[in-house]
């Protein structure tokens, strides 16, 4: 059994490295439709996140569903020829699991959707709590109960690129509309440049309706030939739908109310901002041939637009059944050649707020809603309008000037009108090398060159972002002349950063503008680690082994260490590192502990750069020793000569201390002898004893030989006088009665010598160990590190 185990362990694992590797593998896979799989659903169902999945020319039946996959599904050759028909049975595509923009429908002609009777969901293609990019696709001949071409609920997704035709409602009445494409539920979706024509529906919004939709964005798009029954034929809005309408052309929509766009905005909405559009010619069977505004509109947002009126309507009504204040209506042209361009609340706005009511001159109205360059609509925008788009409906800039003026200033309408230029700029791109945040780098330069045959005045050029800018062009750059502009990067945050140099001249293409960019880059701190504590107690007096602590620069630039240092002189520190640490380098500073007293001794290491500052937690503990008195002893002992005095003292140990301790008496006082025992001690526990004994000498007369005191040459005489009585007497010169005394008296003269010491006629003596008070010292040694003790030591 345990053999089976471990082999079918192993196996299993091997299988799900091996299928986890194949998974990963598969993950940037194309799947080749009809090549790899019959239909695209198929596809689908074998597609893993990031695939692709291929689809070749062809009509495909089927209804299909993302279920929840971020992949690809993409034509080869188009739309034109690859075609998606639900076969009436259903809705073509669904996105209804969550997807994200990273589902990605492209290049297919979905059509022949539809939906049971009385089922309030989309035909073309659903969208439920999903984001999905829908892009480059034609979305035609679909028919359900409300967003029939494109059915959005709850969901933000990208919508660009795409036709969006002959879509209708079908099968059932009532819904809240939008016969191409429907916004309901509070979301931000982005409808991009698409063409939305001939849809209807028997309610509101035949190109689009929002209902209750949040902020969609609305623009770049065409929405031309669509009917709504009720209102809106190019888009209707109510329930809170305040969408961002932008560089949109409106012509030739139908409705009841608002052919361009009916709008009911609740109280408390801001309503929809509507900016830089063109109206032409909408029609309404009752008002509003180009926008219906009802509601509590005062802040609804209408700039830069042009609306032309269809004749015998009022161009742009805003009803007083709710609200007689006006919206915020400036810079627009409202032109109606044979009716009314103002109604209701909005009726006192023409001729007022930099709005005009004239011809805006169309090259080609109504196939061409371009700007002639004698337009009165070129330079008459606000600048200041909100969310004025950086291009216009076909990809040209905003806020161009007219030739020959200097200011720039945005026109009205979808269109930015073009002009040829004389100027070129090379290169019209700078991107700087990585550059410190706080500092400045070299700089780069563009050349302008005045290809033309006269003078272009330079009216301004102005940097933007973290950029400068030094020129040297003047007040005008002469006909086929050239100055350069040198541009810095001084990056102010952390990451890519970006900007442009505008600059404004009297030529037809001003403003030009160069664009720039750089990475600003910065140093981070970082070490480890940022709390130390010194494993063992050191003694005082004494230094630890030392410990390291790794700087790095964990950032992107390069950081400088302007200083470091420890909060006190328990702690000191070397390093090795360089002046400037490179990104992701790392240097060494070694920590050591010299406690300077016993106890915790905390402290920090403190390192400053450009990076930021580190302090880095130390902790250690510093342990001693001192001599004192035992219990019940003294320092201080007095004794007569001759006698020995004993001090019973202890060396006591403080925070752990454990060492051996070395221990030495000196300063003891002639004829006196001071020991320790034992001479070396280590302290258990807080103390431990130990006895210093000082042995004196008591004075004395005795014992000390003759030979000591007697003067050699007495010795010789006596031993002289002695021999001459011995010889005398027996040679018989001397009576015996004389010899006998006279050795008597030599012996008494050498005695009579040796009392007085010669000169005193007395011997020497041994005084002992003198009177008086004495002051010894007990030192005991450990590590290095000595601690002493006096001793006060009387002898009577």
């Amino acid at each position: 059994m345990y053999c089976y185990y471990f082999v079918s362990s192993r196996f299993l694992i091997f299988a799900s490295l091996f299928f986890s590797l194949f998974a990963f593998s598969a993950s940037a896979n194309t799947i080749h439709v009809p090549g790899d799989q019959a239909t695209i659903q198929a596809a689908i169902d074998a597609a893993v996140n990031g695939d692709t999945v291929l689809v070749s020319d062809g009509t495909y039946t089927e209804n299909i569903d993302f279920k929840g996959k971020a992949i690809t599904v993409k034509s080869v050759n188009g739309a034109s020829v690859t075609i998606i028909d639900g076969n009436a049975a259903n809705t073509v595509v669904t996105f209804s699991t969550q997807e994200t923009a990273d589902s990605v429908l492209d290049g297919f002609t979905i059509r022949n959707g539809a939906v049971s009777s009385g089922t309030f969901t989309g035909s073309g293609i659903y969208v439920g709590g999903a984001s999905p990019t829908i892009k480059n696709n034609i979305i035609t001949n679909n028919s359900g109960c409300q967003g029939s071409g494109i059915d959005v609920q709850f969901a933000s997704p990208v919508i660009q690129g795409n036709t969006i035709t002959n879509n209708k409602q079908a099968g059932c009445s009532g819904g809240t509309g939008g016969g191409g494409i429907l916004i309901g539920g509070a979301s931000a979706p982005q409808i991009l440049n698409n063409t939305i024509s001939g849809n209807s529906t028997g309610v509101d919004g035949g190109g689009i309706s929002l209902f209750a939709a949040g902020t969609p964005t609305i623009s770049g798009n065409i929405i031309s030939g669509n009917t709504a029954a009720g209102v809106g034929g190019g888009i209707a809005m109510a329930n809170d739908s305040d969408a961002i309408v932008t560089d949109n052309i409106f012509t030739g929509n139908t409705a009841n109310q608002g052919g361009g766009i009916a709008a009911l905005v609740p109280s408390g909405s801001p309503g929809p901002t509507v900016v830089n559009n063109t109206f032409f010619a909408d029609t309404a069977t009752a008002d509003g041939s180009e926008f219906y505004l009802n509601g509590f509109y005062a802040q609804t947002n209408f700039f830069n637009n042009i609306f032309w009126g269809s004749a015998n309507l009022t161009a742009v009504l805003c009803d007083t059944g709710y609200s007689s204040d006006p919206p915020v209506f400036q810079f627009n042209d409202i032109y109606s050649p044979q009716g009314t361009t103002l109604g209701g609340a909005c009726s006192t706005l023409g001729g007022s707020n930099h709005n005009i009511s004239v011809d805006p001159l169309f090259v080609n109205a109504p196939s061409d809603f371009r700007l002639q360059p004698t337009s009165p609509a070129i330079d008459a925008g606000s600048n200041s309008a909100p969310h004025i788009p950086e291009k216009d409906i076909v990809g040209n800039d905003r806020i161009l000037a007219a030739s020959g003026q200097c200011s720039a200033v945005v026109d009205l309408g979808a269109y930015e009108l073009g002009q040829s230029s004389s100027l070129t700029l090379n290169p019209l791109s700078s991107t700087f090398p990585a550059q410190l945040v706080g500092s400045t780098s070299s700089a780069l330069s563009t050349t302008i060159t005045n290809n033309g045959a006269a003078a272009v005045t330079v009216c301004a050029v102005n940097p933007t972002g973290d950029f400068a800018q030094t020129n040297t062009c003047g007040a005008s750059i002469l006909a086929k002349a050239s100055c350069t502009v040198s541009v810095t990067f001084s990056p102010t945050v952390h990451g890519q950063r970006t900007g442009f140099v505008q600059i404004i001249t009297s030529d037809g293409g001003s403003p030009q503008i160069i664009s720039l960019s750089g990475t600003a880059v910065e140093p981070t701190f970082s070490a480890a680690p940022m709390m130390y504590r010194f494993p063992a107690s050191q003694q005082v007096g004494t230094t630890s082994p030392p410990t390291t602590v790794t700087v790095t620069n964990i950032g992107d630039g390069p950081m400088h260490i302007s200083s470091s240092s420890t909060s006190n002189s328990d702690y000191g520190q070397t390093n090795n590192c360089p002046d400037q640490l490179s990104p992701n380098a790392s240097c060494d500073y070694l920590v050591t502990f010299s406690p300077t007293a016993a106890g915790e001794r905390p402290g920090f290491l403190t390192i400053i750069s450009t990076g930021g500052a580190g302090q880095i937690q130390l902790y250690g503990a510093g342990n001693d020793f001192s001599l004192a008195a035992a219990n019940q002893g003294g320092t201080s002992v007095s004794v007569a000569a001759g006698a020995t005095a004993n001090y019973t003292l202890e060396v006591a140990a403080a925070n752990g201390f454990n060492s051996t301790v070395t221990l030495t008496c000196t300063g003891a006082p002639s004829e006196a002898v001071c020991t320790v025992s034992p001479a070396s001690i280590t302290p258990t526990g807080s103390a431990s004893q130990f006895t210093v004994s000082v042995t004196t000498t008591a004075p004395s007369l005795s014992g000390m030989p003759l030979g000591e005191f007697v003067p050699p040459a007495l010795w010789l005489a006596l031993f002289a006088m002695t021999a001459l009585v011995i010889f005398t007497r027996r040679r018989g010169w001397v009576s015996g009665r004389l010899a006998y005394p006279a050795s008597v008296a030599v012996v008494i003269l050498v005695i009579g010598w040796s009392a007085g010491c010669g000169g005193n006629n007395s011997p020497p003596k041994n005084s002992g160990t003198p009177k008086g008070t004495y002051q010894l010292s007990v030192t005991g040694a450990a590590n290095g590190v000595s601690r002493p003790l006096s001793l006060t030591l009387t002898v009577n």
